[in-house]
């Protein structure tokens, strides 16, 4: 059978044992999944003259974007002319797609049959499969109020396909958007489990995204003043996000970001931007107890994808919570793709209200699947091991090198990653350090090789830092994650220090550094000095403990000031231990899925066949200048008056308007000559 035959079969009976299927939506807007053709305007008419028969007389923009309500909804549609240029690509990874058109009383006619062809990525299928759509058909048997089913297709691969639709029997039309009426798309994907519900939830690994997050943008940026007013207006007149935090009833601190607006003409493009890779997403607000008046809490419009708008009522959900002291669940969505990067959009809604309004921001989370999970307790023994910053296991890059020498001897020495000590001379603390400026010239990193179920990245303590911090980045096996250092510092102990603070000793590559490790430096807490403790900065669990893990830690591209400062105290790992003859347990395979696969065949759709040659598309002829037999007479002529003028204007007028006669003589020559 071969390699390629055993990896297909590999790959089939893996998603058809433990994969359940979910339909996911891709909306006419979805720039990532759809291609729209032609991208910009085309000619339609070229001219019909010796002089503009290379110019166009005439465009037509081949597609338009409407809006139509329904079922409380707002959607969005595309409408393209009825042209042979027309056409529409969707791209797709999944077993089954439908294809939806505009309900039918948003619709002046009934569009003609389509052709749509189906592009399965498997490696032994080259030719597209064409259908004819009969749209009629499909639209007399839909309901007249929803959105209707163009196109249907089941029993796909598990593969990357793309979905092409054109205009069946193009007419060339330039004026009426007749052609493709496309609202959206649903396809099937396969994960392992819908949700994780509270059965399933051993599957996932859970991701909160606070309010500081470096990847959510805000809009607008920071606060903007009503009218112009003293600096301490802010809490009343100005508009716009503020960070804002409290302490909750375990005395820790919480961020958030609170959002007031009143009647700007631009409100509804405030809000926030984030971008996952999850199967499902879930937004929060702060606990009810810390919002004084629920009241002025506002609409908002949450979008996946630059979709249709979810409304959202925050006041609501507000006072549907419970629970005073837990944050407010205000939206979710669970049928995300896992293996696409998804876009989350969350704006305010325009109201004719004056008064203010207020969304309380507080975090997102979403979840994606672990290497390896099991509902049942470990049956292995796990070890943490703590790895010290100055450990061999750990690399840094780039090592030390010499900048200055004076025949083999090195005069000056240079590191990015500075050795570093703090606290009192019975308790010292040490830790590595680099800056953002190093980041285009030096890119400064650790990288660890570790196996293990879980790792933990530790910086320096809060009392050690005294620049911004650096934006960075952590990746495992090549996936990186931006780290919110800002959050992982929130709550760290930041104490008094005994000594003079912070203390540049000596560098980490002299005689002893490499081997300078305590039991008091990384690998334990201080009870007696707590703000010594490294602070935890990130953290992943569900690996695959029977796998090699690459762990690397660098600067990331995100800006940042120059002295911007990056630490690493200590690195450490779960690492699980199995007894002779005992193994960990597989990962239990779901039910089986009893879900739609949806159809083998197309409904309303038969085998493409044309019925006739496609309408000729207008082309630019060149048409030659038509001869008149006095011309010639007439240009020397003219030439001849010029030149007499000019020697007129040289006797009588300043220099200025000769010269411009000159050149009208120069340009009525040259016309002579080239006829």
């Amino acid at each position: 059978m071969g390699w390629i035959g055993a990896y297909i079969l590999g790959h089939v009976l893996f998603h058809s044992v433990v994969a359940r299927r979910i339909n996911t939506t891709i909306y006419d807007t979805d720039i990532a999944h759809i291609t729209y053709a032609p991208e910009k305007d085309f000619c339609v008419r070229w001219g019909s003259n010796w002089w503009n028969w290379n110019t166009c007389a005439a465009w037509a923009k081949p597609w338009r974007s409407e809006v139509y309500t329904s079922g409380g909804q707002y959607f969005t549609v595309h409408r393209s002319l009825g042209h042979q240029l027309a056409s529409m690509t969707i791209e797709f990874e999944g077993s089954a797609i439908w294809l939806y058109g505009p309900p039918r009383r948003e619709l002046t006619t009934i569009p003609g049959d389509y052709k749509i062809c189906l592009h399965e990525s498997r490696r032994m299928v080259f030719e597209p499969t064409c259908y004819r759509v009969n749209v009629a058909e499909a639209y007399s048997s839909s309901d007249y109020d929803s959105p209707v089913v163009i196109f249907a297709k089941g029993g796909l691969q598990y593969y990357k396909h793309q979905v092409v639709v054109s205009v069946g029997d193009p007419e060339d039309e330039t004026h009426r958007y007749q052609g493709i009426q496309f609202s959206h798309a649903v396809y099937t994907i396969e994960r392992p489990t819908p949700w994780p519900v509270e059965e399933d939830h051993w599957r996932f690994r859970e991701v909160v995204m606070h309010d500081t997050h470096p990847l959510i943008s805000y809009r607008p940026v920071g606060a903007i003043a009503r009218y112009p007013c003293p600096a301490r207006c802010f809490p009343i007149d100005a508009s716009g996000w503020s960070s804002k935090t409290y302490t909750d009833e375990h005395g820790s601190i919480v961020s958030w970001h609170e959002l007031r607006s009143r009647d700007e003409w631009d409100k509804n493009a405030w809000g926030i931007d984030v971008t996952i890779i999850a199967g499902a997403v879930a937004i929060y607000g702060i606990p009810k107890a810390h919002i004084p008046d629920i009241d002025y809490l506002s609409y908002v419009c949450v979008q996946i994808n630059s979709g249709p708008c979810t409304i959202v009522d925050v006041k609501h959900a507000y006072l549907n919570a419970e629970h005073h002291h837990e944050s407010v669940l205000m939206w979710q969505n669970d049928a995300l793709d896992p293996s696409q990067k998804t876009r989350v959009s969350v704006r305010l809604v325009k109201t004719t209200s004056t008064s203010m309004s207020v969304f309380p921001f507080k975090a997102i989370r979403y979840y994606e699947p672990q290497e390896y999970s099991s509902p049942d307790p470990p049956v292995g023994q796990l070890e943490n091991i703590a790895v010290p910053h100055d450990h061999g296991a750990i690399i840094y890059h780039p090592g030390r090198r010499c900048v200055k020498r004076f025949l083999w001897w090195c005069k000056r020495w240079f590191d990015p990653w500075r050795w570093r000590e703090i606290g009192p001379s019975d308790n010292v603390l040490s830790y590595r350090s680099t800056v953002s400026s190093y980041r285009e010239t030096e890119d400064p990193s650790i990288e660890l090789e570790f196996q293990g179920s879980a790792v933990y990245v530790y910086g320096a303590p809060k009392s050690a830092i005294k620049d911004p911090f650096a934006s960075q980045h952590i990746c495992i096996n090549n996936e990186c994650h931006i780290v919110d250092v800002e959050q992982a510092y929130l709550n760290a102990p930041n104490g008094p220090i005994e000594s003079a603070g912070v203390r540049a000793t000596r560098n980490s590559h002299e005689p002893g550094a490499q081997n300078h490790s305590t039991a008091g430096d990384v690998t334990t807490l201080s009870a007696i000095h707590p703000e010594l403790d490294p602070v935890l900065i990130w953290s992943m669990a569900g690996l695959d403990d029977q796998k090699q893990h690459t762990l690397r830690l660098a600067l990331a591209s995100l800006p940042s000031n120059d002295n911007a400062e990056m630490t690493i105290a200590k690195v450490a790992y779960t690492k699980v231990s199995y007894e002779t003859g005992r193994s960990r347990p597989d990962t239990p395979i779901p039910l089986p899925d009893t879900s739609y696969e949806g159809p083998i065949y197309p409904p309303h759709a038969t085998k493409w066949v044309s019925r006739g040659p496609l309408p000729t598309l207008p082309t630019p002829v060149w048409r030659p200048r038509p001869y008149d037999p006095h011309s010639d007479g007439l240009g020397w002529s003219s030439l001849l008056i010029i030149l007499v003028l000019c020697l007129i204007a040289l006797v009588t007028f300043p220099i200025v308007v000769p010269i411009i006669l000159i050149v009208s003589a120069l340009v009525a020559m040259i016309r002579v000559i080239s006829g």
